[in-house]
């Protein structure tokens, strides 16, 4: 098995654990590294993101979403080994579709293309692999689609859907086929960080479960559910919720809503 780990230079503490997972669980696979060369973009938004910490301590002495998210990445980070994969060769490639990075994937041959820190991808790159390229999407896709969808579910009380999902790329953000999705189980009383926490390891634990259930025969199922887009968190939104012990702020009822079609991958051997 043939696969390309699509990343960026800087892959973060979730996905670098995601390809450990990946690469501990099948050793004898063939895998290669594609990597988006985003130094510059990154190291701006770091210090973007640092300069608006040390601005909002000194004016309002609350940094607790900036540090949060950092105590998160430090504690998924110890889950990964320092050196894991130096083994592995890598390609560099200056943007995430274009022609370019396209025939360097394409010569690779890949049976499986995994989106881990790359970006959005278009159909010129996600329908290059064989068997399709796969997301893990932190949180029940398509009913939840976007980013920080944990911290949204929390504010909206929308408990039910925190967790995780390993589907298919395709057009639209967190809309292909689910391969194998799975709630965090998580006690009555539980924070933002835990729920965070947990949740990115049950991703890194689904991601080598699905690649064996695509390997085998299967058929896909259709039905229609409501999905909420969310975007971004600002970090009043989290003081918001940490006030109230992270307890539902607004209901979700009172959200937009769009009926997406959710595909669902079916083993054959469920059907015997």
């Amino acid at each position: 098995m043939k696969i390309v780990l699509f990343s960026s230079h800087y892959p973060g503490a979730v996905n670098k654990l995601n390809i450990y997972r990946l690469i501990a669980a099948n050793p004898n696979y063939e895998f290669t590294y594609v990597l988006v060369d985003n130094r510059f973009k990154y190291l701006k938004n770091k210090f973007k993101n640092l300069l608006k910490e040390i601005i909002l301590f000194f004016l309002l002495k609350k940094t607790d979403w900036f540090r949060v998210r950092r105590l998160i990445d430090k504690k998924i980070s110890a889950q990964v080994p320092a050196v894991f994969d130096s083994h592995i060769k890598k390609s560099y490639v200056k943007d995430v579709n274009s022609t370019a990075t396209e025939i360097i994937i394409r010569d690779l041959e890949p049976d499986l293309l995994i989106q881990c820190g790359a970006g959005i991808l278009k159909e010129n790159i996600y329908s290059i692999p064989k068997m399709g390229s796969l997301n893990v999407h932190h949180g029940i896709a398509p009913e939840l689609r976007g980013v920080s969808s944990t911290f949204w579910a929390m504010y909206y009380g929308l408990h039910d859907y925190i967790g995780a999902t390993v589907h298919f790329v395709d057009k639209t953000l967190d809309t292909g086929a689910v391969i194998i999705q799975r709630q965090t189980s998580l006690p009555k009383s539980f924070d933002y960080f835990e729920a965070s926490f947990q949740t990115a390891m049950q991703g890194s634990i689904l991601l080598p479960e699905a690649i064996k259930i695509i390997q085998e025969d299967y058929s896909i199922t259709e039905k229609e559910v409501k999905s909420y887009y969310f975007s971004s968190v600002h970090y009043k939104k989290y003081w918001e919720l940490k006030k109230n012990n992270f307890q539902r702020i607004e209901n979700y009822k009172d959200l937009k809503n769009k009926i997406k079609c959710k595909k669902l991958l079916l083993p054959t051997s469920h059907l015997q």
